[in-house]
């Protein structure tokens, strides 16, 4: 992997723990943030053409997410940035592009959703996360960009955010759990390393395509909260209650592609990787 990869968006939750893992085995990386480069800026194009583009990997992890904002000013405000960051980049002799997008393009609630399954996105930032998809296939080349459809990403430094860190403090704190239709609802999560290691073998030998980056399984929410407690040696309080919440439907990848054009991915355990999470909450708190 001799040539340089440039990381749009390196102090984000995900791009920082990708700029991170880069940086540990001795990749040679260029961090953009908005404090480097504001993409909502006019001029931020012009500043992105300047940047050493040529023969570089773009790793796109740059937008306002759905946890922060999730509205029409963060969609208006998410393809002002992805327009001018494909400003920049076009006409530039790139190694490879990827694109982090989000399993929110899919919409409709399914489990082991394939890249082909039809889009119906039902926010803001999942009809953002389409619309950029086209613009990029739009604006470069098949041989060029590679697509990482993500669930929910645990597991990383500084993990304040994800589901799994939250039910993590809140049963570590003996706060009770309230979980809508029973706890009964079926997760896929994506543990960072997995996502890291997934990265890494593109970065090594790029296979342009779409693809589910995931655990490729799927948890019911209250075996989860259960799983956790165990781990942490401590007693749920949880309330499983019947009625139906906006966000009570079961989700959930196939990531096979992915599996079968990099046969040295192995496919995590999201039972083991959880465990592992929590292990390493308890050990920074000893």
């Amino acid at each position: 992997m001799a040539s340089k990869t440039i990381i749009f968006g390196s102090s984000g939750y995900i791009g920082k723990n990708i700029a991170n893992n880069l940086s540990i085995s001795g990749q040679d990386i260029i961090k953009i943030a908005s404090r480097d480069i504001d993409l909502l800026c006019r001029d931020s194009k012009h500043k992105v053409s300047a940047l050493p583009l040529e023969d570089s990997n773009i790793i796109i992890a740059s937008a306002i997410t759905r946890s922060k904002k999730d509205d029409l000013d963060s969609f208006r405000r998410n393809v002002i940035m992805l327009a001018n960051l494909v400003e920049g980049l076009r006409g530039r002799q790139m190694r490879s592009i990827l694109y982090l997008s989000a399993a929110d393009v899919y919409g409709l609630p399914s489990l082991r959703l394939k890249e082909s399954d039809t889009h119906a996105p039902n926010n803001f930032y999942g009809n953002f996360k389409s619309i950029a998809e086209s613009i990029l296939r739009l604006s470069f080349s098949n041989e060029l960009l590679t697509i990482f459809r993500l669930p929910g990403v645990f597991g990383g430094i500084n993990d304040e955010a994800s589901i799994i860190s939250r039910f993590t403090h809140s049963i570590w704190e003996k706060k009770e759990l309230t979980l809508t239709n029973c706890g009964e609802t079926k997760r896929d999560f994506l543990p960072m390393p997995f996502l890291q290691d997934a990265i890494g073998s593109h970065l090594n030998s790029p296979v342009p395509n779409i693809y589910n980056v995931s655990s490729n399984s799927e948890l019911m929410l209250k075996d989860i909260v259960k799983l956790i407690g165990h781990c942490l040696a401590k007693e749920t309080s949880h309330n499983f209650v019947s009625i139906h919440s906006a966000r009570d439907f079961n989700l959930s990848f196939d990531c096979s592609l992915l599996l079968n054009t990099y046969p040295a991915l192995v496919k995590p355990s999201l039972e083991k990787s959880i465990q592992l999470f929590v292990k390493k909450f308890i050990n920074n708190r000893i």
